[in-house]
């Protein structure tokens, strides 16, 4: 072979010849690694003598497939060897491409889960009629996903009465035939679609991507008690939800927790004698409302009935004390308690059932009442009221003096109070006065401490 003086010709004739001698030289099995790894890049049906590898479609990348076990089997090896050790269970044989059309299938299903449909926002407007409300709803529905997916409404507690897509025709061609027809969408489809999930609960049906507008009439029944309705609704979470509420003028809403918003009252753009209330409450699934006439003359005002059971614990300097009233409301329930103390006292806690919060207002005089006043989060019928306090006790000349110490609750009607003393080994009683009190059981605990009950003549 004559290569002339040509330098290029003669660095590819080596070339080649190193690289045929390389290959020569390189073991089967490399050689056959270097291959598949060439047209695994291609994604392409490999065959080899004695062996065969599967390699997937390009249509779907293998990030996006659903995570399969393949596993390589040589030709000589049978099929059954390696089913034995499956797991026992039904088993189908495809086809290859089948299969990957139902594994693309999966995935999609997978993906559509991932980005479920979600209410962007959401209006509600409703009315009292016939002891219920009635009402309207708006929402828009915001669907990422890639096909046909549910957006799921728990925990809603309404009753749909009608509802209807917005945009009514749906503007969608399909080519058969070289004939462009158009089909109008459906009612809505508002069910439980899939019975292998857990308790999913109500769920609509959004059959195409993008952003969809729901208009529907709705209902929700009231729990009438004594000077008030009470009110429960569920919706769907949405991040930006309103409620607009109509009412007589001389009816006024009053919400039962902390993280909704109520304003108003504005004139009601429908009825000249209602007036409408506006309530904000994204992110929440529940409305907690209660209806009242701010001055009803033809409901009696709250009678509260109640019992004190009083602890005091006498110690070396200091008293401790703890009025336990049980306490029921007549005709109404009541949403605050107020009380008077005696002025020695240090208030330390005041415990009841739903508080929201209390306050002290010292007296006008040193020796005047304070005042406490409970404001509770719902209104109640009845419980228990705790208010812990100190009394300093002071000790002169080996003698200390004590007058009980008194709590009382207003606007209410007192039936009756025990006393129960517990009294430090170190001090014995003297000069004893009962005053209204009568002693019922006296006894000595493990400690040495005296204990003596006393209670009213009511």
């Amino acid at each position: 072979m004559n290569l002339g003086n040509d330098s290029a010709g003669l660095r590819s004739w080596l070339h080649r010849k190193w690289k045929r001698l390389i290959m020569l030289q390189m073991p089967i099995a490399i050689q056959w690694l270097i291959a598949l790894k060439l047209l695994i890049a291609r994604q392409s049906l490999l065959v080899f003598p004695g062996w065969m590898v599967v390699v997937s479609s390009p249509s779907l990348g293998q990030e996006d497939l659903l995570p399969i076990r393949r596993i390589l089997l040589p030709a000589h090896k049978p099929l059954p060897a390696e089913l034995d050790k499956a797991r026992k269970g039904p088993l189908v044989t495809l086809p290859y491409e089948e299969f990957e059309a139902l594994v693309r299938q999966a995935t999609r299903a997978e993906h559509r889960q991932k980005q479920p449909p979600r209410l962007a926002a959401a209006y509600y407007h409703a009315e009292l009629s016939n002891g219920g409300l009635i009402g309207s709803g708006h929402w828009q529905i915001q669907h990422d996903g890639p096909g046909p997916a549910v957006l799921n409404l728990e925990p809603m507690a309404i009753a749909l009465r009608s509802a209807q897509w917005k945009v009514d025709p749906l503007p969608l061609a399909l080519v058969a035939g070289g004939a462009a027809t158009q089909w109008r969408r459906g009612p809505p489809l508002i069910g439980q679609f899939d019975d292998l999930r857990q308790a999913p609960g109500l769920e609509l049906l959004i059959e195409t991507p993008g952003t969809h507008e729901l208009e529907f009439t709705w209902s929700a029944g009231m729990i009438p008690l004594p000077g008030e309705t009470r009110i429960d609704l569920r919706f769907p979470p949405c991040a930006v939800a309103i409620f607009d509420l109509d009412l007589p003028n001389d009816r006024k809403p009053e919400l039962l927790q902390k993280d909704a918003l109520i304003q108003g009252p504005t004139p009601s753009p429908h009825q000249a004698n209602r007036s409408r209330w506006r309530i904000a409450f994204g992110g929440l699934t529940q409305l907690d409302l209660s209806i009242c006439k701010p001055n009803d003359l033809d409901q009696p005002p709250p009678l509260v009935r109640w019992r004190l059971r009083s602890q005091q614990t006498l110690a070396l300097g200091q008293v401790q004390c703890v009025f336990d009233f049980e306490f029921e409301s007549l005709h109404a329930p009541i949403d605050e308690l107020q009380l008077e103390c005696d002025p020695r006292l240090l208030l330390t806690d005041v415990l009841v059932n739903q508080r929201d919060s209390w306050s002290r207002s010292p007296g006008a005089t040193p020796q005047a009442p304070q005042k406490v006043q409970v404001k509770l989060r719902e209104p109640l019928t009845g419980g228990k009221l705790e208010v812990h306090a100190l009394m300093p006790l002071t000790v002169e000349d080996g003698s200390a003096s004590w007058r009980s110490p008194w709590a009382w609750l207003l606007k209410g009607v007192p039936r009756g109070e025990t006393l129960e003393l517990r009294i430090h080994p170190e001090l014995q009683p003297e000069e004893w006065k009962a005053g209204g009190f009568r002693l019922v059981r006296t006894a000595t605990d493990a400690t040495g401490h005296q204990l003596l009950s006393l209670q009213t003549g009511l």
